[in-house]
């Protein structure tokens, strides 16, 4: 994956933001195998084979419709698998890290709703696109054939799992009523920050970005965290955002190196060759885009909205007090962040109007 992209799902980040001791709880032990089997609630139940999908992303069980784009052999395999009922229409989706390749040991059952195959001008499938749903967290205890898989081959992984249930149980409302209120206020006030059009979080976003969180991000009280499915259901929306942000951080950054490498290009004479290439732009210019890369990848780290590995630690949580501190404190955060360039944006606007704002010195 390219540093341009965006991506977060790194085992290395994880330890920068969780500690060594943290992060580890998140991934499969480095034989395929959980090192630290579950043994809270749901332990007891016997474990299921499934087809595993790893990938560098989060999904959460809500209970919402996905679609996956297939083109590995492996993956077009195991939708085919799927979509003649084999595996009873389920399979496991988990992250997998761009770094070091781990898996995540909980993962979430997804089933089957509808595949549709692309062929070719010879009549092989190219891509399959599938519709699923999530159904459940799961444990996931090993993967039976992870290191036996060659590149390129349509063998797909094969996992063990069990449900992955919190230990406080399905029934959330012994949860902190308080928290459910200050959740809804956090995200209300951070959400009303990106709608409106003069707004401090609108007008970090190009247009289509704003558009797309005034249309799809909905509101939410304190009821949209009385239940498991309705906190899912939450925790998805705000996922959406934070996905709409990344997504805002890449349109400007791919915005950003094309005009550069454009330029560059323009400037070595001759007939312009679109689309331009790295490799044909000088070292100094290569150096350049690199920079901005990194440059923009420490900003967009720096704003907490990701929608991939904080939702990761959100799912390794235990409890639904867990859960919902844990989301609390990725709202609130943001929420201040906003805040604070608003008040500081105030201060620059108004000027020092009294000794008090700008005191001699």
């Amino acid at each position: 994956a390219s540093i341009a992209d965006l991506h977060t799902a790194y085992e290395s980040l994880a330890v920068d933001r969780y500690g060594e001791d943290e992060a580890s709880k998140f991934w499969m032990g480095t034989g395929n195998s959980d090192e630290e089997p579950w043994d809270g609630a749901g332990a007891d139940v016997p474990s299921t084979r499934v087809p595993l999908y790893p990938l560098p992303a989060c999904y959460l069980p809500s209970g919402a419709t996905q679609r996956l784009n297939n083109v590995e052999p492996r993956n077009i395999r195991m939708a085919e698998d799927l979509k003649s009922g084999k595996w009873d229409g389920l399979f496991c989706v988990a992250m997998r890290t761009l770094d070091t390749g781990r898996v995540s040991r909980i993962g979430t059952m997804m089933r089957l709703i509808s595949a549709e195959e692309q062929l070719g001008y010879d009549g092989s499938v190219l891509r399959v696109a599938v519709e699923c749903r999530a159904e459940q967290l799961v444990h996931i205890d090993s993967i039976e054939n992870s290191s036996d898989l060659k590149e390129g081959s349509d063998e797909y992984r094969i996992a063990n799992v069990r449900p992955f249930e919190l230990d406080e149980g399905s029934n959330a409302s012994g949860l902190p009523m308080q928290l459910a209120r200050d959740l809804s206020d956090d995200y209300c006030a951070v959400r009303s920050m990106y709608i409106e059009e003069d707004g401090v979080g609108a007008k970090e976003l190009p247009p289509f970005a704003a558009d797309a969180i005034r249309r799809d991000i909905m509101d939410l009280t304190s009821d949209s965290f009385s239940s498991p499915s309705c906190f899912w259901d939450a925790a998805e929306m705000w996922q959406m955002l934070c996905a709409t942000v990344r997504e805002a951080h890449r349109s400007d950054l791919y915005s950003n190196l094309n005009e550069v490498m454009i330029d560059a290009a323009a400037k070595k004479g001759g007939p312009l060759r679109l689309p331009v290439k790295r490799e044909h732009l000088s070292v100094e210019v290569q150096m350049k885009l690199r920079r901005m890369e990194l440059e923009a990848m420490e900003n967009y780290e720096a704003t907490h909205m990701d929608p991939c590995l904080q939702f990761q630690a959100l799912l390794s949580c235990r409890g639904w007090t867990q859960s919902m501190k844990l989301l609390s404190r990725m709202i609130l955060r943001e929420r201040r962040r906003l805040e604070a360039k608003k008040s500081l944006k105030g201060v620059l606007q108004k000027g020092p109007a009294t000794d008090e704002l700008c005191p001699q010195r």
